[in-house]
C-alpha cells in the first residue's frame, strides 16, 4: 500500500512538472510602452530577467536580480527621430523572444494644437474643414491627427516641423473617387490641405483627436446631432459608445457637443477653450 502510493505521488510531481514545462514555452512578449518622468516604462505580458534594447547603433541591456514584468529605459537613449526598435527578452524559465516596434519619440519642445474650426454639415462649395491651430509655439514631432469615418480609424500624422504660435492649416475632407492624390501627412507649412477619403465625416456622430508623442490625447472633438436623431438614440448607438471607449482608453472624458444648429455656413469654433456654433 506505501509502496502504491509512494507511486502514485512520483506520477502526480511529474505530471505537474510536464504541465509547467508544456505552460511556460513561449518567451516575452512585448504588449505597449509608456512615458513616466524621464524614463519609457516597457510592459512585458510576464516578468523578465533579461532585455535589451537595440536603436540604429545603440544598445541598452537590462539585467533583473528579481524578474518583473515592466523594464525602465532612460529617454535620453531615444531621440525626436523615431525608428525602428528591436527587443529582445528572456524570461524566468530561459524562454527567449525577439520583437519590433516603432521607438518612442522624445520631444522636448512640445507644441499646443487646437482643433479650432469644425465644418461638419458641407455643400458642393463648402467642403467639410477643420482648422488645425497652434496655441503655444514647439515642435510637432510626434504628433497625429487621428479621424474616425463611420468605423474606420484614419490616423495621419503630423509633418515633424517646429510653429509659431497662432500658425494654422485648414483640412478639407473630399471623397476619394480616383484613389490618387491622397496626402499622408498634415503639413503646417500649407494655409491649406486637401484630404481625400473613401467617406467624409459622418453628419449623424464621430470623433477627431490630436495625439502628441507621448501618444496622449491633448485635443478631441466629439460630437452628436439631434436633428438627425433624439439624444437618447445616442445611449445605445453602438458607434457613438466605441467613440467614448476610444476616449476612456486615454482617461478622457470629453463632452459631447451637438451640431444640430451649424450648417454649411454655421460652423463650430473654439473660442475661450469652448466650442460654439458661428457664421463663417
Amino acid at each position: 500500500m506505501i509502496k502504491r502510493c509512494f507511486f502514485m505521488l512520483i506520477l502526480f510531481l511529474m505530471s505537474c512538472s510536464m504541465k509547467n514545462k508544456y505552460y511556460d514555452i513561449d518567451g516575452p512578449k512585448f504588449e505597449f510602452y509608456s512615458f513616466y518622468d524621464d524614463y519609457i516604462i516597457f510592459q512585458f505580458n510576464e516578468p523578465v530577467v533579461f532585455a535589451k534594447f537595440i536603436l540604429e547603433n545603440n544598445i541598452e541591456e537590462v539585467k533583473n536580480l528579481f524578474p518583473v514584468a515592466n523594464v525602465r529605459i532612460k529617454k535620453s537613449f531615444f531621440s525626436d527621430k523615431g525608428g525602428k526598435l528591436f527587443i529582445e527578452s528572456k524570461d524566468n524559465t530561459g524562454n527567449e523572444s525577439k520583437n519590433s516596434v516603432i521607438a518612442p519619440i522624445i520631444n522636448e519642445n512640445p507644441a499646443e494644437i487646437d482643433i479650432e474650426k469644425i465644418r461638419i454639415i458641407h455643400t458642393k462649395k463648402r467642403k467639410q474643414m477643420l482648422r488645425l491651430k497652434a496655441s503655444k509655439a514647439g515642435s510637432l514631432y510626434g504628433y497625429k491627427l487621428v479621424l474616425f469615418i463611420r468605423s474606420e480609424k484614419v490616423v495621419l500624422p503630423f509633418d515633424s516641423i517646429n510653429v509659431n504660435k497662432n500658425n494654422y492649416v485648414d483640412v478639407y475632407i473630399n471623397l476619394d473617387d480616383s484613389k490618387n492624390n491622397q496626402i499622408k501627412s498634415i503639413n503646417f507649412d500649407k494655409k491649406s490641405i486637401d484630404l481625400f477619403l473613401k467617406c467624409r465625416l459622418s453628419q449623424i456622430s464621430s470623433l477627431v483627436y490630436i495625439l502628441n508623442n507621448e501618444e496622449k490625447i491633448i485635443n478631441a472633438f466629439l460630437y452628436y446631432n439631434s436633428k438627425k436623431h433624439p439624444v437618447d438614440y445616442y445611449k445605445n448607438n453602438k458607434a457613438y459608445n466605441n467613440y467614448l471607449n476610444e476616449l476612456k482608453s486615454f482617461g478622457i472624458e470629453c463632452g459631447a457637443f451637438d451640431i444640430g444648429g451649424s450648417t454649411s455656413t454655421k460652423i463650430i469654433q473654439k473660442i475661450n477653450n469652448k466650442y460654439w456654433i458661428k457664421k463663417d
